[in-house]
């Protein structure tokens, strides 16, 4: 097997990570979104979004500071505050967020990780993982949190989240 889970085994401290999936950032972050999406009218302490997406917390409290950081999130302060959207759910799409916490996104435009193709000219993948990050990004750009919440998602991540600590905790 060329590739495996320990990359770096084969191919010393070379990083192979396509964006094939999202990492736990951009994952924990459109969960976040979407969750706060879900009803807009309140505020959220992050001890409930804690409590109901089972994100790790320093984890969650660093995502919420980028959000906020990013203008997607206002922070309230005090004992009545919490967070909720800057914008409308209609003016916030998954590309926003993605863009707010994931600095490796546009990282690379190689499919091996590399900052360029290291092949003289492109390699035999380059212009078709060019072509699929660029469907990809397309898609994000036009996926609104009023896109999502409208397909009942916010119930589905929390759904989902709940059963996937279950799990871990029997595991």
């Amino acid at each position: 097997m060329l590739f495996t889970k320990n990359t770096s085994l084969l191919f010393g401290n070379i990083s192979f990570a396509p964006m094939l999936n999202f990492n736990k950032t951009t994952e924990y972050s459109f969960r976040i979104m979407s969750y706060i999406a879900s009803d807009v009218s309140r505020q959220y302490k992050s001890d409930d979004i804690y409590k109901d997406l089972k994100i790790p917390f320093r984890y969650l409290r660093r995502l919420l500071t980028k959000l906020s950081n990013a203008g997607l999130l206002e922070s309230i302060q005090g004992k009545y505050g919490g967070f909720k959207l800057t914008r409308k759910i209609e003016d916030i799409t998954l590309y926003d967020i993605l863009m707010a916490t994931d600095e490796n996104s546009n990282a690379t435009s190689c499919f091996f990780g590399f900052p360029e193709c290291p092949a003289q000219g492109n390699c035999l993948l380059h212009e078709a993982w060019t072509e699929m990050r660029k469907n990809l990004h397309n898609v994000l750009k036009n996926t609104t949190l009023a896109a999502l919440k409208s397909s009942d998602t916010g119930n589905f991540i929390l759904t989902n989240s709940l059963s996937q600590l279950s799990n871990e905790l029997e595991a």
